[in-house]
């Protein structure tokens, strides 16, 4: 299939055949009777739940639920100075949301690869507002999971009339408890990177024919110093490749120094690509492309559920964050904020979604 004179990639063949699945069933008058489909390029299973929810009299079960809204305020206000942030000019940086749109914010082929993280994390954010819900008596009516366009999604649906009648605590802890779990996932993937990884300078790729080839340094290979002079960053590492055609690098390899000499020449680049970190732990055994996409799915797995958290934190009417906000409307003369608030994070929404594309 070609694409604008070039043949259509995988993962744009993958990501158009997703988005068909998401938008056709609309004009299906079949499938829309079978599906859940309230507008083009929203559809999914929808199947009901069985069985009656199982109230928890422990108080761990209350103190973790209540836990969740406090995380749920500290994501609100993480989510207004990231806002703040991409809105007020800084010096020498970019915009500090940065949304995840298909060819525009992020490259096809990468999203494509993301969408399993995507999928464990919007499933894991349904799956504990069902049970802030059931621990709590509410009984939950149906759940589904679909496609937004090209995106996972998943949804749990609480008995309407129980979730109205239920104390505005019960209905807080409802609401915060899926952004809380994203965000106790981010904070776990984060530590096991720190657990898994350490500074250093860390060889994965080695060019063919290239002075590093040449000199014998292999994928796998940890640069310790260059010349008598230790490199710990990357900076330091092209500082020191740039100061001498012929090079002395003492390496680690597997628990052991080794020494190659590099004769570069003129050449400015030795040949070797390099991470600014060396795995250790379980990650050391793994060879050097596997041990690189374990930390980088690691890194969008925290990315992508920080991300999913904090947008559902903001209080913008559909959001977690805005039906946390409405149980204002629930107190004499505070109606009005919750309004107000909610239109004011929309525009503030808006303002840094153009800044951050544009």
């Amino acid at each position: 299939m070609r694409c604008g004179g070039s043949f259509m990639s995988p993962a744009a063949l993958t990501l158009l055949i997703l988005l068909s699945l998401s938008v056709l069933p609309y004009f299906s008058q079949t499938l829309r009777r079978k599906l859940y489909v309230p507008f083009p390029g929203f559809v999914a299973v929808r199947f009901p739940v069985k069985g009656k929810p199982v109230y928890q009299e422990s108080l761990t079960v209350k103190l973790f639920l209540d836990g969740t809204i406090v995380i749920m305020i500290i994501l609100m206000v993480m989510g207004y100075t990231i806002l703040i942030q991409t809105l007020v000019p800084r010096a020498g940086g970019g915009a500090a949301f940065v949304p995840l749109i298909p060819g525009v914010t992020i490259p096809l082929e990468l999203l494509l690869s993301l969408l399993w993280i995507i999928a464990i994390s919007v499933a894991l954010h349904e799956l504990f507002h069902y049970l802030a819900s059931i621990w709590q008596g509410i009984r939950v009516k149906s759940a589904g999971v679909g496609l937004l366009f090209v995106f996972p999604v998943a949804f749990v649906e609480p008995d309407e009339q129980a979730l109205l009648s239920a104390p505005a605590r019960v209905r807080a802890r409802i609401y915060s408890a899926g952004p809380a779990a994203n965000a106790v996932l981010a904070a776990l993937a984060i530590l096991l990177v720190m657990n898994l990884v350490d500074k250093g300078i860390y060889v994965i790729k080695v060019e063919p024919g290239s002075p590093a080839w040449e000199a014998g340094i292999k994928p796998g290979d940890v640069i310790l110093s260059v010349n008598g002079k230790e490199v710990k960053n990357l900076a330091e590492l092209r500082e020191a490749i740039a100061s001498s055609p012929v090079l002395k690098i003492v390496l680690l390899r597997d628990g052991e120094r080794v020494v190659v000499t590099v004769n570069k020449g003129d050449a400015e680049l030795i040949g070797i690509y390099v991470l600014p970190w060396v795995p250790k732990g379980p990650l050391a055994s793994l060879p050097p492309d596997v041990a690189l996409s374990t930390v980088q799915s690691l890194f969008w797995l925290q990315g992508i559920n920080m991300g999913l958290a904090i947008i559902n934190a903001l209080p913008m009417i559909i959001t977690d964050g805005g039906k946390l906000v409405m149980e204002l409307k629930t107190r004499r003369g505070l109606a009005w904020v919750s309004d107000a608030l909610q239109v004011f994070t929309i525009v503030l929404f808006l303002q840094a979604l153009v800044k951050s594309i544009v």
